[in-house]
């Protein structure tokens, strides 16, 4: 019987791991192509190598976007992004999911911190970090990528799939 159970649990991490593998890939499919404005970082963790920061500037937004009253820290908040040139930019926060319309984009995040004093509002989406080959972290610093693009599955989960310089 303890044979058997161990083979349903082994089963059961295997099945969640191809799940993980596979939202990622379905995200990359299946998403939406979404570029934003970037300013990296470049620091080093000894235990998951060279990755860069990434600060976004739909991180930091003004509470006048803000749709619904009491938004509070960590909550979890849909910032509605539109086409503006060739990045997308915020153009509301919402505490419940909004409906969508003409190419708009709504990214799943989570209120950082709320300043009532200065009328910011920071949201971390998940993608904060970009973690790159041993070595690599460096030659992305030099070059100053200013852009990201991702992509943006229906369901709400996001990949980052490169990061662009202006000099490309």
């Amino acid at each position: 019987m303890r044979k058997k159970w161990l083979y349903v649990l082994v089963a059961l991490q295997v099945l969640i791991l191809i799940g993980i593998a596979a939202t990622h890939y379905m995200t990359l499919k299946f998403g939406e192509q979404v570029v934003l404005k970037t300013e990296p970082i470049d620091p080093r963790d000894i235990f998951y190598g060279d990755y860069v920061t990434l600060n976004y500037d739909i991180s930091t937004l003004s509470l006048d976007l803000l749709q619904d009253e009491g938004i509070d820290e960590r909550e979890m908040v849909y910032v509605l992004l539109q086409k503006s040139g060739e990045v997308h930019e915020a153009s509301s926060v919402h505490s419940q999911k909004p409906k969508v319309e003409n190419g708009e984009i709504v990214l799943n995040g989570k209120v950082r911190w709320v300043d009532d004093y200065s009328d910011i509002l920071m949201i971390d989406y998940g993608i904060e970090r970009f973690y790159v080959e041993e070595g690599t972290g460096k030659v992305l610093e030099d070059e100053r990528p200013d852009k990201i693009v991702v992509r943006v599955a229906p369901w709400g989960n996001v990949v980052i799939e490169e990061l662009l310089s202006t000099e490309r």
